[in-house]
């Protein structure tokens, strides 16, 4: 490098031609280009870090950026605030399908979430549920982890038609009745193609 530091101080110290400067710029740019592609160290590389299976229980904390919710219960408040929170601690009967295979844009209704499967009757207007019979309720009193039944369903729905602001929605159902202990029917006023999203989506929770 101390060749390089004379011609500079050569080619500075008299009027320097366009050609001369980029005679000099073309050794000195080699000079830098083959340093760079010196080999370099390569780094150390990192120790494997062992990684903890899941775990059950712990805390959960969410931030939503405005204020706290009003209430908890999704029955007596509509804002989001209310309904995040519903969707980490219920379940719906179905929710809508979601995933990598599925649009951002795309609703898809009818996706198995407390109830594992349903049927709709012929004329449209009987549609039945059969519960997830592993579904439980959360390991406090007073519920202590029994499982969740149809007559849990029954109740939910009742008080969502007496309490909620938003029980317009389901205004074409007639009877809810448990059929069974894990089989529970919703009985429509007539054939109605929207049931099927509204009792997917965040209106009705199963609360206990």
């Amino acid at each position: 490098m101390a060749g390089d530091d004379r011609k500079w101080a050569h080619l500075l110290g008299r009027r320097l031609s366009r050609r001369a400067l980029l005679k000099a710029g073309a050794v000195s740019g080699l000079g830098f280009g083959l340093w760079g592609c010196a080999p370099q160290a390569a780094p150390s590389a990192p120790q494997a870090q062992q990684q903890e299976g899941p775990r059950r229980g712990g805390t959960l904390r969410l931030n939503l950026m405005t204020e706290n919710p009003p209430t908890l219960d999704p029955y007596l408040n509509v804002s989001y605030r209310t309904k995040i929170f519903s969707g980490f601690v219920y379940s719906r009967l179905l929710k809508f399908k979601y995933g990598p295979d599925v649009g951002a844009n795309a609703f898809i209704p009818g996706e198995p979430d407390l109830a594992e499967r349903y049927e709709v009757s012929q004329d449209g207007t009987t549609w039945t549920f059969y519960l997830r019979k592993n579904a439980r309720w959360h390991n406090r009193p007073p519920l202590n982890g029994r499982p969740v039944t149809a007559q849990d369903v029954f109740w939910a729905f009742n008080r969502f038609m007496k309490e909620s602001a938003e029980r317009s929605v389901f205004a074409q159902v007639t009877d809810v009745k448990p059929v069974d202990d894990y089989t529970v029917q919703f009985k429509l006023s007539r054939p109605w193609a929207p049931f099927l999203t509204n009792i997917s989506s965040y209106f009705f929770w199963v609360v206990p």
